[in-house]
């Protein structure tokens, strides 16, 4: 193998891990996001769950008989929409192959 082969390899392998190193912090913070969502819909139900026991079973109608906005909003769920990809994360510095090192977590 000749030395120019070589050092192609070696950019390439430097690339990949750099790229690596990315692609793990980038998942590493899409989870905490996630963890957040789920956090916060969790406590939105706690919420809900609250009010429908303070607006108690005989609010459930009005006068007519009819559904209240209230009992209304009581079987729907929130719906999250992630879009990954939508932050992009920057690095302080830029990945050189001499200062990377690739640590298996």
């Amino acid at each position: 193998m000749s030395q120019s082969s070589y050092d192609q390899l070696l950019k390439q392998v430097a690339s990949l891990k750099c790229e690596n190193v990315h692609l793990r912090r980038e998942l590493k913070d899409n989870s905490s996001h996630l963890t957040k969502l789920e956090n916060d819909t969790s406590n939105m139900k706690d919420v809900l769950s609250h009010i429908q026991v303070t607006l108690g079973a005989t609010d459930d109608q009005d006068d007519f008989g009819q559904e209240t906005g209230a009992e209304h909003f009581i079987g729907l769920q929130p719906q999250l929409s992630i879009e990954l990809g939508s932050e992009q994360l920057s690095s302080s510095a830029p990945c050189h192959s001499s200062t990377l090192s690739f640590t298996d977590d």
